[in-house]
């Protein structure tokens, strides 16, 4: 009941009237690149340019950390009993989780079409469908849609490392330039690239609501 009860104040503290400008900026930013054609121009531009390994490659990774980051997680929590420690093992387990299901529960009811990748022939890849949202309760599959899980999960999880681990810069660049292969690679065919830019921001205030929380904690038992 606890973590529930800690999940649902992050959750309120996100979609909290401090983190409207970053609402706003996803909900503007979709609008604007999908009317103005950027999304589908974006995708014949990097279907036609890049290989599609990337595609893979990032959709592989974007999955693969999560999921260790949360089994180490839990094998700190169960084994450790230093604080830091098990704040930081905190901070990944929230943050995952919530970038996880917060992406895919909006996506239940945006109900945006995937782009058209090589996967779906040549012939589907010639045929625009970027405007295609589907508003209302599962009226579009939540494999890919608005806004994308891999980079709200990559974005909250570096977000949230970037605040809890030591401030050196080269850890905060590390951890932010994994986020953007995870996010932006997807955007080669799984995801559109407004999709990308709405789970970034998604993610970033995620990460900033439990960084900052495991960052004060960690602050307070060093005193």
């Amino acid at each position: 009941m606890q973590h529930l009860a800690r999940y649902a104040q992050f959750v309120i503290q996100i979609f909290s009237v401090r983190y409207l400008p970053l609402h706003a900026v996803a909900i503007i930013a979709t609008v604007l690149i999908v009317t103005t054609g950027l999304d589908w121009v974006y995708l014949v531009y990097v279907l036609e340019t890049f290989p599609s390994w990337i595609l893979f490659v990032a959709d592989m990774f974007g999955l693969a950390i999560p999921i260790f980051l949360l089994l180490l997680s839990i094998g700190v929590l169960v084994l450790k009993k230093n604080v830091w420690h098990r704040a930081c093992a905190l901070a990944m387990l929230y943050s995952i989780t919530l970038g996880f299901t917060l992406s895919t529960i909006i996506k239940v009811f945006t109900g945006r079409t995937s782009p058209p990748h090589r996967h779906h022939g040549v012939e589907l890849v010639l045929i625009d469908n970027s405007h295609a949202f589907n508003f209302g309760f599962l009226k579009e599959q939540i494999i890919g849609g608005w806004p994308s899980s891999h980079a709200t999960s990559a974005f909250a999880l570096a977000t949230t490392l970037a605040l809890v681990l030591p401030t050196h810069w080269y850890i905060r660049m590390t951890l932010f330039a994994v986020a953007f292969f995870i996010g932006i690679g997807v955007t080669f065919g799984f995801h559109w690239f407004s999709e990308f830019v709405a789970g970034a921001c998604l993610g970033v205030e995620t990460g900033l609501v439990v960084g900052s929380h495991y960052r004060k904690m960690m602050h307070m038992n060093l005193k």
